[in-house]
């Protein structure tokens, strides 16, 4: 379902990690989530923006530009619960390059508060 239908893999694996239980402390539900979200709607966000406002903006670009940054915040934030809730080095390890990424491309290229992040992020709510 994650490469057939990614946005009916979002919202199940959205309701999976609001639930109480086993569900919510996987790290495998997180990592899906946000591949997920990138392949459902970050990516046509992204192309949407950089299409109409790459070259010429235009008045809505800031509400693309917002749509799709919204986006990657929440893939930002499932890939640190995903390593905040891995035990596993080797995983720990790819998922926190992918995160460190997308983390930068937020934050002028900088991972300075990541590792803050992701000590915290397990203590707010799934955006």
């Amino acid at each position: 379902m994650l490469d057939s239908s990614p946005a009916e893999a979002e919202r199940f694996l959205t309701n999976a990690a609001k639930t109480p239980g086993a569900f919510s402390k996987q790290p495998a539900v997180y990592d899906a989530l946000a591949r997920a979200i990138y392949n459902s709607t970050y990516v046509s966000a992204a192309t949407e923006y950089n299409t109409k406002c790459k070259a010429n903006p235009v008045s809505e670009c800031d509400a693309l530009y917002a749509k799709a940054a919204q986006m990657l915040d929440r893939i930002i934030d499932a890939y640190a619960r995903a390593v905040a809730l891995s035990k596993d080095p080797t995983s720990v390890a790819a998922t926190k390059q992918n995160l460190s990424i997308l983390y930068k491309q937020r934050h002028d290229n900088s991972d300075a508060g990541l590792d803050k992040f992701i000590a915290e992020v397990l203590s707010k709510p799934l955006p």
